[in-house]
């Protein structure tokens, strides 16, 4: 366990979609705007969440710095599936580039949002990491800064693919 005892930190590789955690991250823009990578396999494994930040970008109520979370439906015979969708907008519209003063303040909230549902595991793709984004390494220090002094927590990291 790192430094301050307080959480965990599994680097995973492959698919977001197969980590065994309680809720799965997506990196969102304020704009409801489908991008690739994270966001498009979670409209197509889970269309309720989608639906659901669509409808709230449409209503203005997606802001930097707040996660919008969405409790998902258990479904038949998927005990592992996770519990929650938590919308993590790293930029405010698809065409901007993420900035990292931006994915620092979500951050914060990710961490208050897990505390506040109680969430013993999450998994976190490289929030922002997209050409004109940030470098991988300073997002890896602001989730490590973020959650050191966090409720306990068990993080399922997945770095870039192009990030050994």
């Amino acid at each position: 366990m790192p430094e301050g005892g307080t959480f965990m930190i599994f680097y995973e590789t492959g698919s977001i979609l197969n980590a065994k955690s309680e809720a799965i991250v997506n990196p969102i823009n304020c704009m409801g705007g489908l991008e690739n990578g994270p966001m498009l396999l979670l409209k197509q494994a889970y269309p309720e969440n989608f639906i659901a930040f669509r409808r709230a970008c449409r209503l203005r109520k997606v802001k930097l710095g707040r996660m919008l979370v969405i409790p998902l439906s258990p479904r038949e015979g998927r005990g592992s599936d996770p519990r929650y969708i938590i919308n993590f907008p790293v930029k405010k519209h698809w065409r901007h580039h993420p900035k990292m003063n931006h994915i620092r303040e979500g951050l914060k909230d990710l961490a208050r949002t897990c505390a506040q549902f109680r969430l013993h595991s999450v998994a976190i793709p490289a929030l922002g990491c997209e050409p004109g984004g940030p470098e991988w390494k300073e997002v890896q220090e602001g989730i490590m800064d973020t959650f050191r002094n966090a409720n306990p927590i068990r993080i399922h990291l997945f770095p870039p693919p192009d990030v050994q």
